[in-house]
């Protein structure tokens, strides 16, 4: 991190040049998983089982409580559903090629 972006999506070109690639393009990308969207179901599946999965550290550290965190998985089980639900993910693939040697 330079301690004005977050991520490494910022290097990513960088490290391509470094590893001796040439013609390196930059893909921005947009993934929609909104409701009614191709992506909408399968991300908010995801979703709720990251939430299961986290739980018990969740609880464990003592970040949340039992009790917050049902409240709070249940809120998220019902904004997934709602028609108007919306979620956009930005990404960035970089490619690039390696000369013959």
């Amino acid at each position: 991190m330079d301690g004005h972006s977050f991520g490494i999506v910022h290097r990513l070109g960088r490290l391509l040049a470094d590893a001796s690639f040439v013609e390196i393009n930059y893909a921005p990308f947009v993934l929609d998983a909104s409701s009614g969207s191709a992506l909408h179901l399968g991300a908010s599946n995801n979703t709720e089982v990251v939430f299961v999965l986290l739980k018990p550290y969740l609880v464990c550290t003592g970040v949340i409580e039992d009790e917050e965190f049902e409240q709070l998985y249940r809120q998220v089980s019902i904004d997934l559903r709602a028609p108007d639900f919306t979620c956009l993910s930005f990404g960035c693939s970089v490619l690039g090629m390696r000369p013959e040697k």
